[in-house]
Formats: structure tokens, C-alpha cells, sequence
């Protein structure tokens, strides 16, 4: 059996399990996938950073999360939300918008590693581990509905059915009956 064959058989599976939700979650296995590659950047900078002993740990977790921001918007706006990415969106305005909202979650990221580190006394790579476990959730969210939302312009509500179509998506909606 070919993979192209498997991956149609997986995909049509995953289809009827997820009821119509199947790009949701392939996103979702994306982003996750890329995380946990992001994270192993961010994680191995926070290690080598936290053994030289000339940042104080606040500047080191910074500037790892800053790297890991980066590698995250470059690898997740190519693979996980390319289907997303409405016309007009150009790519520094992406980057500057995945930022924003990466930046919301780093701040939390930074803030619960700096008290799990200072406050509960865990090791700075197991605080810095921690923190972004639990803010995955939070940052998935805002990329998925902030910084990867379509335009007004390319949303198209079709008359009768109530159906909204953006790009390559379908939402069904609620529409009011005449």
C-alpha cells in the first residue's frame, strides 16, 4: 500500500471521528509538533545560558523565548496556519501579529518560570519546562483566532444556506429563517 493511499485512509478517518473537524486538529498536531521543537530550542538555551553565569536568569529565559518566537512564527505561518493566511496579510504583518500575541503568552511564560524558579525553588530548565507546558493552551488560541483570523473582505456568506466561506474553509453559522 502507498503512503499517499494510508494518508487519504487516515485523513478520511480522522474525518468522520472529528465530525468535519479535521483541519482543526491536524493544526492542533502541528502546532504542537512544532512546539515541542521550539521548545527543545528554547529549553537547550535556557541550559547553556543558565551554566555561564553572567546573564541573571530573568535576561537568559528572555532571550530564549525571544529565539523560540521566532523559530515558532517562521516554522508554524509555512506549515500549521498556511491554509489560514488571508489576502492582504502580508508577512512582516504577520510576524508582527504572531508576535503581539506571542508575546502575551511569553509574558506569562516568563512570569510563572520566575516564580516557580525564585518562589517554589524549581531548577530553571524544569521552571522553564513547566511554564511552557501550560501556556500552550492559551497560545495556540490566540495565533488560531487573533493573529491567523481573516479579513471581513475575505469572508463570503452564502444567501440561504449560511454558510461562510474563508479560503479553503467552511463554518456553518446560524442563520435566521424568513
Amino acid at each position: 500500500m502507498k503512503t499517499g493511499t494510508l494518508q487519504v485512509r487516515a485523513y478520511t478517518r480522522l474525518t468522520r471521528v472529528s465530525r468535519g473537524h479535521t483541519d482543526e486538529i491536524v493544526r492542533l498536531i502541528a502546532f504542537l509538533a512544532i512546539g515541542a521543537v521550539v521548545a527543545s530550542i528554547n529549553l537547550l538555551m535556557v541550559w547553556v545560558l543558565s551554566h555561564q553565569h553572567l546573564l541573571p536568569y530573568v535576561i537568559y529565559i528572555t532571550l530564549a523565548t525571544e529565539v523560540s518566537i521566532l523559530c515558532s512564527f517562521m516554522l508554524n505561518d509555512r506549515i500549521t496556519f498556511q491554509r489560514l493566511i488571508a489576502s492582504g496579510h502580508i508577512w512582516h504583518v504577520r510576524c508582527l501579529r504572531f508576535h503581539s500575541a506571542a508575546a502575551v503568552g511569553a509574558l506569562f511564560t516568563i512570569g510563572l518560570s520566575t516564580v516557580m524558579y525564585h518562589l517554589a525553588h524549581f531548577p530553571p530548565v524544569a521552571a522553564q519546562f513547566t511554564a511552557i507546558v501550560v501556556a500552550t493552551g492559551l497560545n495556540y488560541s490566540m495565533h488560531r483566532f487573533w493573529t491567523y483570523r481573516p479579513n471581513r473582505r475575505d469572508i463570503i456568506v452564502s444567501p440561504g444556506t449560511g454558510t461562510k466561506e474563508i479560503g479553503a474553509e467552511y463554518i456553518e453559522v446560524a442563520m435566521p429563517v424568513d
